[in-house]
């Protein structure tokens, strides 16, 4: 959605996006400057014009020219009801009119209904003219991907800029552009001043003589942090919490990836029948056998099961899934050898009662003296038993295997099951492919201690020093604690030869370079001959916390 068009629906909103216009309702006794009207005038203030009205919605600002009539001014375009000036919460006498504080470019017919008042507002706002409004916009996109605005801070855009003509340039082009915030992105994001080495940053460089030496050092965001270690360590949950849609209805125009078809086949054990349909909970074993003879370029496996799954590849767990709806697409190669190679999977049935089961296997996986790729599927092929691994991923020893079955697909969901697979194995993208990302699930303690906003809050920058609370989460906190403890379980579920091997991994990994020799020491002190669970904890804790690791450069 275009950024004017967006700004419009929630200035004069619909059903489904009023929230930002109406407020926090607050509960108790709360200031005359805390009601919903005035929360308007704030937050249009703020989040479009980055203009503070908070103070001049108790008194005339110290610090600026707005005034409490200009507060009120923009309180009374969304009130419903007469308004009168309340200063220091004692009420003055006077009346507020609706009006904007640039009365230059156009007014609000205070004699007009509300709604029409909102949709006047929403047009003053947004039209070309009014070149504050795309000027507060991109000068934010430039101060997240820069470190600092080009007016600094980002929300009194009354400060000089440092260079005029930089905003004037980059207001224009996100104009030019119809407003699209992703084609301004990428103006600056190509750029070769957003390209250019990093700032080193002194004392003192944030005053009136300031000057651009390069783009700054960013601390990572709450998000991006738990985002990273969710993806190093295999621990990112299944779904999203959001209601959004994550792919456009119409993707731009990409290079055509043919969909190859899918060689996997829903199976399940050769014992059902009309009149045995699989037990709820019902559990079976799958395997196949495969011979690798050189070095593995790349390797993916894509599953699903209905309604659950475990896999192992020679005897490490590689994955679980609890939703048979969206398959998983995973990295194998970590996971196989020279030689013969064994997948097991492990498929539960779900349900109350007796239903169709089913699981679903696909490889792909290339060598580097060959690049012909080998695929193959679940199939007849496969093998299956009634036994299941133990704790430790061995099958027992007098385990029977038979012949599977191939499972008719008649239900409908199924379809999408093995169309979203065809995709995933050939590299479409997809929508319900995505990984979950920490922006999109609820905030944890986590989250929040590393600055993670409440939702009734308008944070335009995050804090770029370490606080207190945060420095203890991140030290003991136990949040952390049991996101490494799970992440720590999930790496040792692959093969590592030594503890060499997993802290070269990690290091490359995680900061983009080898371990330096003073490095490796400290981390083969740390993991020990034999990584455990609680060494490679304590592991991750030490990585996650260099200033390399959390700092954007």
């Amino acid at each position: 959605m275009p950024y004017d068009e967006f700004a419009r629906e929630l200035i004069a909103p619909t059903a489904a996006s009023e929230g930002f216009s109406k407020g926090i309702i607050w509960r108790g006794a709360v200031s005359v400057a805390q009601a919903p009207e005035l929360q308007f005038s704030q937050s249009v203030s703020q989040v479009f014009l980055g203009i503070n009205m908070k103070c001049a919605s108790c008194h005339d600002s110290f610090i600026d020219r707005w005034k409490l009539k200009d507060a009120y001014g923009l309180a009374a375009i969304y009130s419903d009801h007469p308004m009168e000036l309340v200063r220091c919460d004692i009420p003055t006498g006077k009346s507020a009119s609706a009006g904007w504080p640039f009365p230059e470019l156009g007014q609000v017919d205070a004699n007009k209904p509300r709604a029409e008042r909102l949709v006047q507002l929403a047009a003053l706002l947004t039209q070309p003219d009014n070149a504050r409004f795309q000027r507060t916009m991109v000068n934010r996109l430039w101060h997240r991907l820069m470190g600092r605005g080009i007016v600094h801070p980002v929300d009194a855009m009354q400060t000089e800029p440092w260079s005029q003509d930089l905003l004037d340039v980059l207001a224009n082009h996100f104009v030019a552009q119809k407003y699209d915030l992703k084609a301004t992105l990428e103006f600056i994001a190509t750029s070769r001043a957003y390209q250019s080495q990093a700032e080193v940053q002194l004392r003192d460089v944030d005053g009136k003589d300031y000057l651009y030496r390069g783009p700054r050092g960013k601390r990572l965001t709450a998000e991006q942090f738990v985002d990273l270690v969710w993806r190093l360590t295999g621990t990112t949950p299944f779904k999203i919490d959001a209601g959004v849609q994550r792919m456009p209805t119409k993707p731009a125009a990409a290079p055509e990836v043919k969909v190859a078809p899918l060689l996997a086949q829903p199976i399940w054990s050769n014992d059902v029948t009309a009149q045995r349909l699989p037990a709820a909970g019902e559990a079976r074993t799958f395997r196949r056998s495969f011979t690798i003879a050189g070095e593995v370029e790349h390797a993916l496996l894509v599953a699903t099961a209905d309604n659950s799954f475990e896999i192992l590849v020679n005897g490490k767990t590689l994955a679980k899934g609890e939703n048979w709806a969206v398959p998983q697409l995973l990295d194998l190669a970590p996971f196989l050898k020279l030689g013969r190679n064994q997948i097991i999977m492990v498929g539960r049935n779900g349900g109350t009662g007796p239903n169709v089961a089913a699981v679903w296997c696909q490889v792909a996986l290339r060598l580097r003296n060959n690049k012909n790729e080998v695929t193959f599927g679940s199939d007849a092929t496969w093998e299956w038993s009634a036994a299941l691994p133990n704790a430790k991923g061995v099958m027992p020893v007098k385990a029977a295997w038979l012949p599977v079955a191939k499972v008719p697909v008649e239900a409908a969901p199924w379809k999408k099951a093995e169309t979203m697979m065809a995709q995933m194995i050939s590299g479409v993208p997809s929508s319900e492919g995505l990984l979950p990302r920490a922006s999109l699930v609820k905030s944890d303690l986590l989250q929040r201690s590393l600055g993670r906003p409440n939702r009734e809050q308008i944070v335009s920058s995050r804090p770029t020093e370490l606080s207190t609370l945060e420095a203890i989460d991140l030290s003991n906190g136990t949040a952390l604690t049991s996101l490494l403890e799970r992440g720590a379980i999930s790496l040792l579920r692959r093969p590592w030869k030594s503890s060499e091997e997993l802290a070269r991994w990690l290091y490359l990994s995680t900061l983009c370079r080898p371990p330096s020799a003073a490095e490796m020491k400290v981390a083969l002190e740390l993991l020990g001959a034999q990584p455990t669970e609680h060494s490679t904890a304590d592991f991750l804790w030490a990585i996650f916390m260099l200033p390399e690791f959390q700092t954007i450069r």
